[in-house]
């Protein structure tokens, strides 16, 4: 599926509430009912959730991830007054909302404060200012850090202050397009199987055909050979994990994997020239979500925090541009694998802008200011019958780019898909308990509010609880 093209259209087929027989009938509807709900409206269309193609196991654990993510909607009316949290405060969201469906977070829906959250309350230095360390540290005492080696202006004595700073500087700048072709479609495989799988906002079979065009013809000024320069990047600065990290005496990870480093900054500097002709399409904000993957695994994470956040405005562009237009026959095939493609970028770009506002203060994800209809994104499909350790994801477009394959079986597939489900399980459920025990910080945890926040801290446990008793065939061993 070539996910440049933006003009499919969806069809949706809803379930008639009048019928008892159970038939459902084919309603036309315009695209902005099926990328947005209506108000509190917590379920897609028919054919965007329809999961008779999953395996048993994939089922399951969607099932059940279903089931605590409801639970959470059901915390007592008494306990969602614990603080004073609004949903959304009315002074960020949008003065003019072009369609009914597109659903802002409004004050008084609880149930959606997972999207909004209290920024660095919980952070390191946000803990430092508790009455229990008396002052002994000043505000920002370790996020300054972040921000002085993000300062750019060259006037400044902030090199001359701390050498580190100006030498990591140097690394970041550097420049050059002498990079290998023929390693791109290594470093591409390479990209797929250790960083793709924890931020699966890509289709493998499109990579590839982007990869052997661009081997084949050399790179362009598009968006496709973008894309395939950030996989290269990645490709280049990421590390297979090992339990067991063999430390080289007198040598950082820095000076070891300096080589490494050099090579993938070369491959992002290529893909950075052609930000500016980036389309608004998903495409567009598959290439502005990875650059903030790779400067996150370079250590910039205000640098990353930035693509992340331009990854989610031009999603948001994108959504609301896609739901204006009319509906149209197409194929429910490519509909729904779209469909997947779109809640995944959805939920890795909010996700990934969450974690760092968690910890640095940081303006509220463009992503929050409407409800989203999936609670999480649907696992692609892939064969429920392969033998045990055998791999079983070579596509099409793999075989013919020279037999290459994704490193992982059957087991690890579901395995990274249930790690990937539960990262955005588990960042809702810490959102909740942002807001409803940190939202006010500190200052807020009266004697009369504690009770009400041990009860609320119970519930919480409850529900993690419940996650946990997941029974996921795909961590047995076999």
């Amino acid at each position: 599926m070539d996910i440049d093209q933006t003009n499919e259209e969806q069809q949706v087929l809803a379930p008639s509430q009048s019928q008892p027989n159970g038939k459902r009938k084919r309603i036309e509807s315009s695209r902005d009912a099926v990328v947005y709900p209506r108000k509190r409206a917590i379920a897609a269309c028919r054919q965007c959730r329809d999961h008779s193609s999953f395996d048993p196991a994939s089922l399951l654990i969607l099932d059940r991830l279903d089931q605590v993510l409801s639970r959470l909607n059901e915390l007592p009316s008494s306990l969602l007054g614990v603080s004073t949290i609004p949903s959304a405060d009315a002074s960020v969201l949008p003065t003019h909302q072009p369609s009914q469906s597109l659903t802002s977070s409004d004050q008084g829906d609880s149930s959606y404060d997972h999207l909004r959250i209290p920024s660095s309350k919980m952070s390191p230095d946000a803990i430092l200012q508790w009455p229990i360390f008396e002052n002994q540290y000043p505000r920002n005492y370790m996020v300054d850090a972040i921000f002085m080696a993000d300062i750019h202006d060259d006037d400044s004595d902030v090199e001359d202050m701390n050498p580190e700073i100006k030498t990591q500087r140097h690394n970041s700048r550097m420049k050059g397009s002498g990079i290998d072709e023929d390693q791109i479609l290594d470093l591409v495989q390479r990209f797929l199987d250790l960083v793709h799988i924890k931020n699966p906002v890509l289709n493998p079979d499109t990579v590839w055909s982007y990869a052997r065009r661009v081997v084949e013809e050399g790179l362009e000024w598009d968006s496709s050979s973008c894309l395939v320069l950030l996989a290269c990047a990645l490709g280049c600065v990421a590390q297979p994990y090992t339990p067991e990290i063999s430390v080289v005496e007198g040598r950082t990870s820095l000076e070891a994997q300096g080589e490494d480093l050099q090579k993938g900054e070369r491959y992002y500097n290529l893909a950075r020239r052609r930000f500016g002709l980036l389309e608004r399409d998903v495409l567009a904000s598959q290439c502005q979500f990875l650059s903030g993957v790779y400067l996150m695994y370079t250590q910039r994470p205000l640098s990353a925090w930035a693509e992340f956040h331009s990854a989610s405005r031009s999603y948001h562009i994108y959504l609301q541009c896609q739901a204006r237009r009319p509906s149209r026959s197409v194929d429910p095939a490519r509909v729904s694998k779209r469909r997947q493609l779109e809640q995944r970028l959805y939920w890795s770009c909010y996700k990934s802008e969450c974690e760092l506002r968690a910890e640095i203060e940081l303006p509220n994800s463009s992503l929050a200011d409407f409800h989203y209809p999936d609670m999480h994104p649907s696992p692609p499909n892939v064969p429920s019958q392969a033998p045990h350790g055998e791999v079983a994801f070579q596509s099409g477009a793999q075989r013919s780019s020279g037999g290459r394959r994704s490193m992982g079986s059957h087991r690890q597939h579901e395995q990274s898909w249930f790690y990937y489900l539960t990262e955005i399980t588990l960042r809702r459920i810490v959102n909740r308990i942002l807001n409803m025990l940190y939202s006010d910080g500190h200052e807020s945890w009266t004697d009369d509010a504690v009770p009400y926040m041990v009860k609320a801290a119970s519930e919480f446990e409850q529900q993690i609880q419940e996650w946990y008793k997941i029974p996921c065939p795909c961590t047995e061993p076999y």
